[in-house]
């Protein structure tokens, strides 16, 4: 999960967070969680949740993540990442703030 992590950090222009933040700026904050694991391959789901001043910019910041995260054709991700594509998402408000909510489902070796 490590290279998923790298991959976003260097693919968005503001800070990457692990689970949650107190940051009140533009920000992605994300969370994975296991479902499934056959012992040589984890599937996992990861929800991000992308901070913007507008709805606009999240689709922008996400637009960014799905070009670093989702693999054209046959692809992989990383070297233990071999598949990953967007499942869904959404909308919440945080006051002034828009958050976008976009989840990832990645296959990772072990």
């Amino acid at each position: 999960m490590n290279s998923v992590i790298s991959i976003m950090q260097n693919a968005l222009p503001c800070p990457v967070y692990a689970n949650r933040t107190r940051n009140s700026g533009e920000c992605c904050v994300y969370d994975f969680n296991t479902t499934g694991w056959n012992g040589s391959r984890r599937t996992v789901r990861m929800k991000t949740y992308i901070y913007a001043d507008t709805m606009e910019r999240g689709l922008e910041l996400q637009s960014m993540l799905d070009k670093a995260l989702v693999p054209i054709g046959d692809n992989h991700l990383s070297a233990t990442a071999t598949s990953c594509v967007r499942n869904g998402g959404g909308w919440l408000s945080d006051g002034d703030r828009h958050i976008r909510i976009a989840y990832y489902d990645i296959t990772l070796r072990e």
